[in-house]
């Protein structure tokens, strides 16, 4: 995310051979602790990692 920050959920599945699910198990995770967050549209947006 650091290096992409508008890498979709699927792409992040793709390069880590995770399940999407998955990957929006850990995302979800690491927004709840506030590592991360979503700045601006779901589409157009990118991800912010603090």
């Amino acid at each position: 995310m650091r290096e992409n920050p508008s890498i979709s959920k699927k792409r992040i599945s793709e390069k880590t051979g995770i399940a999407t699910r998955t990957v929006d198990r850990v995302i979800f995770e690491l927004k709840q602790r506030q590592i991360i967050y979503r700045e601006g549209a779901n589409k157009g947006g990118k991800w912010v990692v603090r």
